[in-house]
């Protein structure tokens, strides 16, 4: 399980960008 977390950390600033 590689890039997993990676890829978490990207949803989770992708959603943190958006507003609401």
């Amino acid at each position: 399980m590689q890039g997993v977390h990676e890829c978490l950390h990207m949803i989770y600033m992708s959603t943190r960008a958006t507003p609401g």
